[in-house]
């Protein structure tokens, strides 16, 4: 019980150091906080953008997140609990930023994303972003996804 107690202490106050929307020191793995917006980083090598495909999905892919195809963002194929609430930085693909920005972070948002980019090519580089929930204090909510206490 004391190591379980010394290992939140120190990883509440690792949350507490962290800009709430910067990678954390951590490869893939970032803290958001209730109500706030959130960048999940996605850079790589500058690549050709032709025919460019950028997605973002949640918890094995089963949740579209963000579509961005044919030069514009693919709003009907995006599951309902993020529209309106997800943006990609199109102008900043041309130096490798295929990042996405999660608005209004809400308890249910924690989990792992993960992040396709294609191109005519047939470049596919992929990878997972892990997002930690954090209420407003800082504090990580307990529970397991989608079921808080």
């Amino acid at each position: 019980m004391i190591i379980f107690q010394s290992f939140l202490l120190i990883s509440l106050q690792h949350v507490m150091d962290q800009d709430t929307n910067q990678q954390t020191g951590r490869p893939g793995l970032i803290y958001g906080t209730v109500g706030q917006n959130v960048t999940l980083q996605c850079k790589l090598e500058e690549i050709p953008l032709e025919k460019l495909m950028v997605s973002w999905t949640f918890e094995n892919q089963s949740i579209k997140v963000h579509l961005y195809r044919n030069e514009g963002d693919d709003e009907d194929s995006q599951h309902s609990d993020y529209k309106k609430r997800t943006s990609v930085f199109p102008d900043q693909f041309k130096h490798g930023n295929f990042s996405l920005e999660l608005a209004n972070v809400t308890k249910k948002d924690e989990g792992t994303y993960t992040w396709a980019v294609h191109n005519k090519d047939g470049l596919k580089k992929s990878g997972n972003i892990t997002l930690h929930v954090v209420d407003k204090n800082g504090s990580p909510l307990i529970g397991t996804p989608g079921k808080y206490l």
